[in-house]
């Protein structure tokens, strides 16, 4: 919201010197400033270039904004998948189980520290090469302010070597890749090779999608465009007090008028730059906090509950269904589902 709020500054120039020209025009020298612009042809023209680059401005924005959501969920979403893949891969291993636990849970906490280092390089942007020489910054990089899954459970010399890594999401990734090479050479996946490497896509394509979203945060909108659209801007902003002067005899009414035409104008050019920040941490910003979060609460239940029993089907299961049934087996559903809510309001869990 900061670039927001120097639009009404900006405005205060137009609105005053439109109300001291007014009040000149009209109690000092009257109609001094009639012959200064007869038509109102050529500003209208500029009104209307500078509107439509404004536009055009914002719905670039726009879309960097929504391609930015986009790219997020889904890394954190190809994240997910491949790791839970992987670890239903591991449910009836063969190998001991000790070596299966520790690749499960070695596995989600690279997982949580890969998705955590992808946002923290995206918060940065092109500080980040500034930030990698600052000693601060090796102690305390950015990614501690996420939510990690046990990183002190990760080995020392790990974290020691990813502190001093310039390149942190591609060297955790890289780990991921080893441990999951390992486990297969372990025997610890009981399915085939072709499907493992399904999986293994997943998590190549949640790293094709942060190298995507760093175009968003690494090139800036050109510049060119932009001095062209500020100094259109100036120069609207500067003629709108002389140009409106003549649209009214009201002084109020002249400060109003001049105020409006300026400020729509800045406001949007003050959106656009809100909007080209989406990973910025700011209230306009997606909130990738909530989507590490989100990740975690994900991993955590998929390691939770890999050792619990697999659904089956009970003893009671109808096994005539078709589509002549379809109906009844429907109408039973509901029925469960509404004896099930009404048991659970009046406080009993029985059955």
């Amino acid at each position: 919201m900061e670039t927001l709020g120097y639009a009404p500054y900006v405005c205060l120039y137009p609105g005053n010197i439109f109300r001291s020209l007014k009040y000149w025009q009209k109690y000092v020298d009257e109609g001094r400033l009639k012959g200064v612009i007869n038509e109102d042809a050529c500003y209208s023209a500029v009104v209307l270039l500078v509107g439509f680059l404004c536009a055009f401005r914002i719905d670039a924005a726009y879309r960097k904004f929504w391609n930015a959501c986009d790219y997020s969920y889904r890394f954190c979403g190809d994240l997910f998948n491949g790791t839970c893949a992987m670890l239903a891969f591991t449910r009836c291993s063969k190998a001991p189980k000790e070596d299966v636990d520790q690749f499960r849970h070695l596995l989600v906490r690279l997982v949580s520290l890969l998705s955590a280092v992808i946002i923290g390089e995206l918060e940065v942007g092109v500080a980040r090469d500034e930030l990698a020489d600052s000693e601060e910054t090796a102690k305390t990089p950015n990614f501690w302010s996420l939510q990690l899954i046990d990183y002190e459970g990760i080995s020392q010399e790990a974290q020691e070597e990813l502190l001093s890594a310039s390149n942190k999401p591609e060297m955790v990734f890289q780990w991921v890749q080893q441990i999951i090479v390992g486990a297969w050479n372990k025997g610890i996946f009981c399915v085939d090779s072709p499907i493992v490497g399904k999986a293994f896509k997943e998590l190549a394509d949640a790293m094709h999608q942060f190298h995507e979203a760093q175009k968003i945060t690494e090139v800036p909108f050109p510049f060119p465009y932009q001095m062209a659209l500020q100094l259109l801007l100036i120069s609207h902003w500067i003629i709108t007090p002389i140009v409106t002067v003549e649209w009214t005899a009201s002084v109020p009414w002249a400060a109003i008028f001049s105020f409006a035409g300026v400020f729509a104008l800045w406001l949007f050019l003050g959106l656009a730059i809100e909007l080209d920040q989406p990973f910025h941490a700011t209230v306009n910003s997606v909130d990738m906090h909530y989507l590490q979060r989100l990740l975690n609460h994900r991993l955590l239940a998929v390691i939770d509950n890999i050792k619990e029993p697999i659904p089956s089907l009970s003893q009671t299961a109808k096994r005539d269904v078709s589509r002549r049934t379809s109906n009844e087996v429907s109408t039973g559903g509901i029925a469960t589902v509404a004896v099930s809510r009404a048991t659970v309001t009046n406080g009993s869990f029985g059955v």
